[in-house]
């Protein structure tokens, strides 16, 4: 069962009892992320999920690690770029001990200044991973290309510099602008009694004022066939291909997703089955979406040996081209249906994915969307839509790309423009 409600400085909570299982999970949720940011602020809704933890008035760091360890639980957040979250999953016996917690971590942050400083080191320390990690640099990379002219395309951390530009007083200045009622959705599921859950999301953001924030995102223009090469000396070339697709709001998300099951996304997939099975070009190659509440992309990533590069460019490409003519069967569009459809039933069966996927419903759609809603929507997709969604995917010219490792730019060019012509 799935209640929502709302409470008296506006934050919206849904809650799902799951009365079988011993656990609860709490997220606070904010709808602030990257591409909310004002020219000058990147980095800073990152920098701020990190220095929640640093303690509260009433609460230091070290007390608020310690109060979810003895009970067991764990205490974690995320920032993406259109959401903040902070998340707790503990037993069933302490959801009033989570949810003052987290409260109090979202209304109350201290942000001491040598906090500050020592988070300063921790998320450059991060951005270095992210640069010694190519297969997943090349991924916001690939973003950065779909969505150049917006903070939605810039790195969800800031850069290096971004962050030199952060300090205490910016921060309380966003914390206040962000941080209200109306930009919040409590989300809880587990074993737990949706009343009670009421009174303690009421009392634990009882200080968190209300009204509107100051900044909505603004919208975005994807770009075409734009190219990002970094020539790095690697044993692989780490390549993405990005597709505009439509956004988490949009009626066609269920067409995408299963457009998507046929072209990358499983074992059983083309891209999968004719690129790594048939021909051993990669140890792994995929396609999955991307979504912002307005727009989005599918992007397809793969790792390959310098030489096979032309020959996975034209592979990928050839599919493509077939998915966008219709060329697909009606069991292979069958099999993509209930491989999303149960997928996303055992994506279900603990409290936390319940949890952020009842916020992030919240947040996008205004309303929670039972598991019976996505098995009726992806069962109502015909294939006359999924043939118009392979056309409207492929069929916008060459992708975005970004790519990775020991390749010129110019030797890149050549192989997708190659590819490109040799598609079939």
């Amino acid at each position: 069962m799935i209640v929502t409600s709302s409470l008296s400085n506006g934050a919206r909570l849904v809650v799902e009892t799951m009365p079988s299982l011993r656990s609860v999970s709490v997220g606070m949720w904010l709808a602030t992320g990257s591409r909310h940011e004002r020219p000058g602020e990147s980095g800073k809704a990152h920098f701020m999920e990190h220095l929640l933890f640093k303690g509260t008035p009433s609460r230091t760091a070290e007390q608020i690690s310690l109060e979810i360890d003895r009970v067991g639980g764990d205490l974690n957040a995320r920032t993406d770029r259109e959401t903040t979250g902070y998340l707790a999953r503990v037993p069933d016996g302490h959801l009033d001990m989570a949810v003052d917690l987290l409260g109090d971590m979202l209304t109350h942050p201290a942000l001491p200044p040598e906090g500050i400083a020592t988070e300063r080191q921790v998320i450059a320390e991060e951005i270095k991973r992210y640069e010694d990690t190519p297969d997943e640099l090349v991924v916001d990379h690939a973003i950065e290309a779909l969505w150049p002219d917006s903070p939605a395309g810039a790195p969800i951390t800031g850069t290096l510099a971004d962050l030199e530009g952060i300090d205490r007083d910016g921060l309380l200045a966003y914390h206040e602008s962000r941080y209200r009622g109306s930009n919040t959705v409590v989300s809880m599921a587990g074993n737990l009694d949706p009343d009670e859950a009421t009174e303690l999301a009421e009392r634990s953001l009882a200080d968190m004022p209300g009204g509107e924030p100051e900044r909505g995102a603004e919208p975005i223009d994807t770009a075409r066939a734009t190219l990002r090469c970094t020539t790095k000396d690697l044993e692989q070339v780490h390549l993405v291909l990005g597709w505009a697709g439509c956004g988490a709001c949009s009626d066609s998300r269920y067409s995408q997703a299963l457009v998507d099951g046929m072209f990358g996304a499983t074992t059983s997939s083309r891209l999968f089955l004719r690129i790594r099975e048939e021909r051993g070009l990669v140890y792994s190659v995929w396609s999955e979406p991307l979504l912002l509440s307005d727009t989005g992309a599918l992007l397809v990533c793969a790792d390959t040996s310098p030489g096979n590069v032309p020959e996975v460019l034209r592979l990928i490409y050839q599919e493509a081209r077939h998915l966008s003519q219709g060329r697909f069967s009606d069991d292979e569009l069958e099999v993509s249906r209930e491989q999303f459809k149960g997928s996303t039933a055992l994506a279900l069966e603990s409290t936390d994915s319940r949890e952020t996927r009842n916020a992030r419903a919240m947040i996008f759609l205004g309303q929670p969307v039972p598991f019976e809603e996505i098995e009726r929507r992806a069962n109502a997709v015909t294939r006359h839509q999924a043939e118009e969604m392979g056309a409207s995917l492929f069929d916008q010219g060459q992708p975005c790309v970004a790519a990775i490792g020991p390749i010129e730019e110019k030797e890149l060019r050549q192989a997708l423009d190659d590819a490109w012509s040799a598609r079939g």
